[in-house]
């Protein structure tokens, strides 16, 4: 087994080599002589090795307290390297849920811009910023409800900019359901605001032919031209 002395003291060679301690706990020395934890196991009869951390970050008392806990997890039949790697998964994305709306409007953003022209681009930056980030921008994203998102659509509503309005709706669902493809949100609280509790924009109906004998003399007319 090992000790801190002789982990102290131990020098470094031309090649990697690894110091046992016991139960699958080796230190590794480089020929650097930097010197990492190692814990070997086997899962489905198949030899595998983790790190866990470098000395003298983790002590020796450290490392045999993660050894252990790595043996845990081998007893309740998980891997301990998958598990580890799903639970640094799992935690990102605990950390991401708290993340501001601001913080997922630029992701989002980041994500597509390359599909974009440097105009709309701009635009898009523009009226979201104008719209959208100056009301909920610093808000997290999983305190935001579908009533703060109904009180930002009707300010712009209320500014008679429909066509804009059209717009930063489209672009806020976009945004949610982005968040909810990353499993940072599991509802998009866009979903339940139908389109009639909004002003639509006015389509203006042009004056067209309907009586026959006009239509022939319009078509004749043409034909001349």
């Amino acid at each position: 087994m090992l000790t801190d002395t002789k982990i102290k003291t131990a020098k470094p060679k031309s090649k990697l080599y690894r110091m046992a301690d016991s139960n699958g706990l080796a230190i590794e020395i480089t020929p650097a002589g930097v010197k990492h934890w190692r814990y070997r196991y086997r899962f489905n009869n198949k030899a595998s090795m983790m790190s866990l951390g470098k000395y003298p970050q983790v002590s020796l008392k450290a490392a045999r307290y993660l050894r252990d806990e790595q043996r845990d997890l081998l007893d309740q039949g998980l891997n301990p390297s998958e598990y580890r790697t799903k639970k640094v998964f799992q935690d990102k994305i605990e950390r991401d849920r708290k993340m501001s709306f601001g913080d997922l409007f630029y992701k989002w953003f980041e994500q597509n811009e390359h599909t974009w022209s440097d105009n709309h681009k701009k635009k898009i930056s523009n009226q979201c910023r104008r719209h959208l980030l100056k009301h909920i921008g610093a808000k997290s994203i999983d305190d935001i409800t579908t009533q703060d998102i109904l009180w930002v659509f009707k300010k712009i509503e209320s500014l008679g900019v429909i066509e804009t309005l059209e717009k930063v709706r489209g672009y806020t669902r976009r945004v949610f359901r982005f968040a909810v493809g990353l499993g940072l949100l599991t509802v998009d609280p866009t979903r339940d605001l139908p389109d009639d509790i909004f002003k639509k924009k006015t389509v203006k109906n042009f004056a067209h032919i309907t009586d026959a004998k006009d239509i022939a003399n319009a078509t004749s007319t043409t034909l001349w031209v």
